[in-house]
C-alpha cells in the first residue's frame, strides 16, 4: 500500500462527522447574557482544532459570545449562510460566487484562510510542471469546487489550455483521486484540496508537487490568495446590532490565532483528528501555516486586499464558470465599512 495515512482518514472521516457537531453540544449550558453564534465547517478543515480549543477554552465568551462549531459535511456547511442555518460563516470562492448567481446576498467581509492547494504527481513521473498537463490524464476534485475554479482559471490564463477542454480530466473525492494516482496509476497528476495538500507534502516519497497555485499568483501579482473569507448575508447585517456581533466575533477569531499560536501542540494533541490530521508531519506543517500567517488578521480587509482578491474572482468569471461576478461594491465590505456600520 503506497499510503496507509490517507487510506485511514478514509475510514475515520464518517467518525469525525457525526461526533464533530455532539461536541459543540458538549460545551454546557451557554450563559443568558451570552449571543449563541453557530458555526458550520466542513468535518476535514485544518481550522477545526483551533474552532474547538477556542469554543471549548470560553475565547468568545469575553466578547459575548457562546460560540457552537458545527463540523459537518461541505455540502451543508457550504449552504449553511444561504439556507438561513447559520447568520455567520466562511464561504470558499466557488460557493461565494454561486451564492451570488443565484441573487443570495452573501458579502465578504474578511480574510479568513490563504490558499493551500497542490498539484502533485507521482515521484517517479516524467512531468516537471503544470504547463506539461495538456492532453494528460488530470484528476479534479469536482468541477464546481473552488479548487477546479482556481486552477483551470489559472491554467487558461497563463498555459493556455483549458482543463475541461484540453486534458483527459476525472472529477471525483481527493482521497479517490489520490488512490487512483498513486496505487492504480490511473491519472498523470491531481489536483488537491487543502487538507489533501497538507498530507501529500508530508509525502515526498510518495508524490510530487508542480504547482503550487498560492506561489504562483503571489509571483503574478505580489498577493498571496485566500481560499475562504468571512461572510455573512446582507439583510442580516444590516438588521440591529448584527454588524456589532459580527464584528464582535472577528475579535474572537483573532484572539483564537493567537490562543492556538501560543498552544499549538497541546491543541493538536487535544483536537487534531477534528481537522483529520493524523500525523505529525501534518500537524507540525498546519502549524507552519497558521504561525506563518496563513490565517490573516481581520482588519488586514481593506480596499486593496478586496481588489487583490475580486482579480482572482473576476478570471474565474472570464473563463465561464459563472456567468458574472458581482462588483466589489456589491459583494464585500472592507473592515473600515463593517466597523461604519456598527
Amino acid at each position: 500500500m503506497a499510503d496507509t495515512p490517507m487510506r485511514r482518514r478514509n475510514f475515520v472521516k464518517a467518525g469525525i462527522a457525526s461526533v464533530g457537531v455532539g461536541f459543540a453540544g458538549c460545551l454546557g449550558d451557554s450563559d443568558s447574557e451570552l449571543t449563541t453564534v453557530e458555526y458550520f465547517t466542513p468535518d476535514d478543515k485544518m481550522t477545526n482544532p483551533l474552532f474547538m480549543a477556542a469554543a471549548e477554552d470560553g475565547i468568545w465568551e469575553e466578547y459575548g459570545i457562546n460560540f457552537e462549531p458545527n463540523f459537518t459535511s461541505y455540502a451543508r456547511s457550504s449552504r449553511a449562510l444561504s439556507d438561513g442555518e447559520a447568520d455567520i460563516g466562511h464561504v470558499d470562492q466557488a460557493t461565494y460566487l454561486n451564492a451570488r448567481q443565484n441573487d443570495e446576498d452573501i458579502v465578504l467581509l474578511g480574510p479568513m484562510e490563504e490558499l493551500v492547494n497542490g498539484v502533485f504527481t507521482n515521484v517517479d513521473s516524467d512531468i516537471q510542471s503544470a504547463e506539461e498537463l495538456a492532453g494528460q490524464r488530470v484528476g479534479v476534485p469536482f468541477w464546481d469546487s473552488g479548487t477546479t475554479m482556481l486552477l483551470t482559471s489559472m491554467w487558461a490564463d497563463d498555459f493556455g489550455f483549458d482543463v475541461r477542454d484540453d486534458t483527459e480530466a476525472t472529477a471525483s473525492e481527493p482521497p479517490i483521486l489520490w488512490d487512483l494516482m498513486t496505487e492504480q496509476n490511473e491519472f498523470d497528476a491531481i489536483m488537491q484540496f487543502t487538507n489533501w495538500t497538507i498530507s501529500a507534502r508530508t509525502r515526498d516519497d510518495v508524490v510530487r508537487e508542480i504547482f503550487d497555485p498560492a506561489e504562483y499568483w503571489e509571483e503574478k501579482t505580489g498577493h498571496v490568495p485566500m481560499i475562504t473569507y468571512h461572510a455573512a448575508r446582507r439583510s442580516w447585517l444590516e438588521e440591529g446590532d448584527n454588524a456589532e456581533l459580527f464584528l464582535d466575533f472577528l475579535a474572537g477569531w483573532e484572539d483564537a490565532i493567537d490562543y492556538f499560536d501560543e498552544n499549538a501542540e497541546e491543541i493538536m494533541d487535544r483536537f487534531g483528528r477534528l481537522g483529520q490530521l493524523e500525523t505529525d508531519d501534518e500537524q507540525q506543517l498546519v502549524n507552519q501555516i497558521i504561525r506563518d500567517g496563513g490565517l490573516p488578521e481581520p482588519d488586514t480587509w481593506d480596499e486593496e486586499f478586496i481588489e487583490n482578491e475580486f482579480e482572482l474572482l473576476n478570471l474565474i468569471g472570464e473563463y465561464d464558470f459563472v456567468d458574472s461576478v458581482p462588483s466589489i461594491e456589491e459583494g464585500a465590505l472592507t473592515y473600515e465599512e463593517l466597523e461604519d456600520m456598527a
